[in-house]
């Protein structure tokens, strides 16, 4: 939920109309790199989150060393180091971005496909959710049949 609320600010600042009305280039300079520092902040919290998801399976190895009943590393243990791994790394990668260069194109480009890259991730990890819950797992596989 948090991975996708960031994705939603991220499509804000992609499309602030309020950039396109100043003339002035480094006016427009000034509001994105105010914009993307601010944003900065909710890329911390998703940091936080993806290395909450990184502690959970850390977590399951732990119980399985220590304990005589093993937990199975499930496919839903993968996917989260998959989600965790990939969302750490765009945040990464986003925070070392200057905010002056969010107004290039090629960055933008870059920035977005970024973006993509983690939406994939998180939506990955949301199905695979519903497999585990009987009811959705038949829909989800009755929709798989009808492609």
């Amino acid at each position: 939920m948090i991975f996708q609320y960031i994705n939603l600010e991220y499509l804000k600042i992609a499309s602030a109309k309020s950039l396109k009305d100043f003339k002035d280039p480094a006016r427009k300079e000034y509001e994105m790199e105010l914009a993307v520092l601010k944003f900065h902040k909710k890329l911390y919290v998703g940091i936080f989150t993806a290395a909450s998801c990184m502690v959970q399976v850390l977590c399951l190895f732990m119980f399985n060393a220590f304990s005589d009943f093993s937990l199975p590393f499930d496919l839903w243990a993968m996917v989260d180091i998959i989600n965790a791994v990939v969302n750490i790394t765009v945040f990464i990668i986003l925070i070392s971005i200057d905010p002056k260069k969010w107004l290039d194109s090629w960055y933008q480009s870059m920035i977005t496909s970024l973006f993509v890259l983690m939406l994939i991730a998180s939506w990955l990890r949301f199905l695979l959710f519903m497999t585990l819950i009987k009811k959705f797992s038949i829909l989800l596989i009755t929709m798989i049949k009808m492609v």
